[in-house]
């Protein structure tokens, strides 16, 4: 079977059918403006891209005022797994917020794995 380039990667896994969605599937990109020296500041500071500090920045923030959830830091940065959230969490000494939601997500997680 061939691929399909306009399926989502959750359809070709077989997750959800063709034409379904899931709130992972849908992303918005948002512009902001930064002043070049500020900018610059950054890149300088923390050796990565001024986008991706501020992600990680907000990301944080949410998260530790409750705003987020576990779950939603994953997606929100990118990672795999719950252990890359902690250790991001671990790195930049974070408090663990774990959630009413994170628990039902873990619980239907075991549920489906059979655990």
């Amino acid at each position: 079977m061939g691929e399909h380039p306009d399926l989502t990667e959750a359809q070709r896994r077989g997750m959800v059918g063709p034409g379904e969605l899931t709130r992972e599937d849908t992303m918005m990109q948002v512009t902001i403006e930064v002043p070049d020296d500020i900018a610059e500041q950054m890149r300088q500071a923390n050796g990565q891209d001024v986008a991706r500090h501020i992600l990680e920045a907000y990301g944080l923030w949410a998260y530790q005022t409750g705003e987020i959830g576990g779950g939603q830091l994953r997606r929100l940065l990118g990672f795999e797994t719950r252990n890359e959230v902690d250790q991001f969490l671990v790195d930049h000494n974070a408090t663990h917020n774990y959630t009413l939601a994170d628990l039902e997500q873990d619980r239907e997680t075991a549920r489906q794995l059979g655990l």
